[in-house]
């Protein structure tokens, strides 16, 4: 509960994804504010911040995601 309570009020975005299925279980309301999105997969993130394929392909920290 205190830890939830820090990372909702940070001002810092915080995502959190599972990495078997890829999809995003937790995104932050700074998340929401910086990128004006709630992606529900981390493919739909990288799809938003990096529509340039190739480009994306080079910033994906998760390969398999």
């Amino acid at each position: 509960e205190k830890l939830n309570l820090i990372i909702s009020q940070s001002p810092f975005p915080v995502a959190v994804a599972d990495i078997n299925n890829g999809n995003i279980i937790y995104w932050s309301d700074s998340a929401k504010k910086l990128t004006g999105h709630s992606p529900a997969t981390v493919s739909d993130w990288y799809n938003l911040a990096y529509p340039d394929k190739e480009y994306q392909k080079q910033a994906r920290c998760f390969p398999c995601l």
